[in-house]
């Protein structure tokens, strides 16, 4: 965990939170959030007092540092002087302290805004109502592979499709295999679909959370393009550099504040605290995946001798061996059949 974060001007003179390596990504994102949102704002005399702490001196200093209590203080102050409606002071003092740990989502594949946040959902998603702000993904699925989901009672979210392609590892089907090649497909989680939804369902000029591949960030929707915030370290003296436009393969340029091509010179390779982070997010979901794809596996191997041992155990039951004067031919019983249990 980390215990401060970075703070830089962008090129319009707003403070920023800057991500530093696995730093809690939500928490900059909805911070930076409420510091770029205009219009009308909850607790904002206090949003306002809090950003000009953070604003940078005549000083000649670029940067400077504030701890991840006075951001938690301050969240804790805007939640906890007004009452959120479907949330009460307990739900909302256990909650705070997990956002830096991440949150788990479960993204619907029909639907690019996120509300599932299992066990937490409720409480984060009266946060987000009390701040007027939305968390979005790009993650869509073409609409024929929506049909088929639905038509096989497969619900079109994340973890459902997971659920399945465990389920069905022993005896593939085909929507086993298109599920499977569509996560290979989308290995960003944005695919073309999603672009279009994203496009179609932001307001123009709205400061939303944008999630992908277990992470969060700031995003708008400028001129009908949707845009993300900068906000790596690794850029923490770059003010002209301020956004970058979102795309499926992930190439753009970098723009300042008023979304002009930024003067400084583009480079889109990607700085060593972002590849670090994301083979770091990587290797740990990789590590959830296997972990719970083996303990599924074993709990189906163990059902699969239990129903061996069942039907050889039926099997050796002795027979009636008394003559019958008509003997009948005997009826099949499913319950003799071994089979592969599809959870």
């Amino acid at each position: 965990m980390v215990d401060s974060f970075t703070v830089s001007a962008s090129s319009n003179g707003v403070p920023l939170l800057r991500q530093n390596e696995n730093g809690p990504c939500f928490v900059i994102s909805l911070i930076n959030c409420l510091f770029l949102k205009t219009g009308d704002l909850p607790c904002r005399d206090k949003i306002e007092a809090f950003k000009n702490s953070l604003i940078i001196d005549d000083t000649g200093k670029t940067v400077k540092d504030v701890t991840v209590d006075s951001v938690y203080s301050f969240l804790s102050e805007c939640l906890l002087n007004d009452e959120l409606d479907g949330a009460t002071v307990e739900d909302i003092l256990n909650t705070l302290p997990l956002l830096d740990s991440g949150l788990l989502i479960n993204p619907s594949f029909d639907d690019n805004v996120v509300t599932d946040f299992g066990l937490h959902s409720n409480t984060i998603n009266c946060i987000l109502k009390y701040f007027g702000i939305k968390v979005y993904h790009a993650f869509i699925m073409p609409e024929d592979l929506i049909s088929m989901l639905y038509a096989n009672k497969i619900k079109p979210n994340f973890d459902a499709c997971q659920d399945y392609l465990v389920s069905s590892v022993y005896r593939p089907t085909e929507i086993s295999y298109k599920i499977e090649s569509f996560l290979k497909l989308h290995p960003t989680e944005i695919t073309p679909e999603g672009c279009a939804l994203l496009t179609l369902s932001m307001q123009e000029e709205e400061i939303a959370i944008f999630f992908r591949n277990d992470h969060y960030n700031t995003c708008t929707m400028h001129d009908l393009s949707i845009y993300l915030l900068v906000t790596d370290i690794g850029y923490t003296n770059q003010q002209d550099i301020m956004w970058t436009h979102l795309s499926v393969d992930d190439t753009g340029d970098f723009y300042n504040h008023m979304f002009e091509i930024s003067e400084i010179k583009q480079n889109r390779e990607k700085s060593n605290a972002e590849k670090l982070q994301e083979s770091n997010d990587l290797i740990i979901a990789k590590q959830l995946q296997n972990k719970e794809d083996e303990a599924v596996a074993k709990s189906l191997q163990k059902m699969e001798s239990e129903q061996r041992k069942l039907h050889n155990a039926s099997s050796l039951k002795p027979t009636n061996t008394q003559p019958k004067m008509t003997p009948k031919k005997k009826a099949h019983d499913p319950s003799h059949t071994s089979c592969c249990i599809i959870m």
